[in-house]
């Protein structure tokens, strides 16, 4: 299934709009009190009806950046701070929600 999911996250890439929004959720991690720590789902929702999900092991535009800065185009997300990094030097746009 990995290879299907890679290719509608392409596709949805290349999509002139591409809404972006995550929530938090929790991992597991044995070095972290508890067990867990909190990671990323991420929703991307190109403008041809392309739906993917990405996952992340935090909150920080480095790791969102590493699959968002494959886009091209207007990124409608909320006011997160690390889009601004993300689009920084690339052709990104980036519009509110």
């Amino acid at each position: 299934m990995q290879p299907l999911a890679n290719r509608i996250c392409k596709h949805a890439f290349l999509s002139h709009v591409l809404q972006v929004d995550d929530t938090h959720i929790k991992s597991l991690d044995r070095r972290k009190a508890k067990n867990i720590k909190r990671a990323s789902l991420w929703c991307l929702i190109g403008d041809k009806g392309y739906i993917a999900f990405r996952y992340t092991r935090n909150w920080k535009a480095k790791e969102a950046g590493a699959f968002l800065g494959e886009c091209i185009g207007w990124v409608q997300g909320d006011g997160y701070k690390g889009y601004e990094t993300i689009a920084k030097d690339r052709p990104i746009l980036l519009v509110g929600c």
